[in-house]
């Protein structure tokens, strides 16, 4: 599947209540799937400004031993 960051904004945009944002705020993981994620976002062309929020997760194995 080809998901281009015009589409994502569109498809985000559908899921708010009434089609208004004011801003974007993502959790970002550092991991592949949220800096592509944020990446695709931040070069949609949306007006609206990106906020990235880091989160720690912990999820993947080596989680603790990759922040040193």
């Amino acid at each position: 599947m080809k998901l281009s960051s015009d589409d994502l904004l569109q498809r985000l945009q559908s899921l708010t209540a009434d089609g208004v944002v004011h801003r974007w705020i993502v959790a970002f993981s550092v991991g592949n799937d949220s800096t592509v994620f944020l990446h695709a976002l931040a070069t949609s062309g949306s007006s609206n400004p990106v906020i990235a929020v880091h989160v720690k997760n912990h999820l993947h194995a080596r989680s603790r031993e990759l922040e040193e």
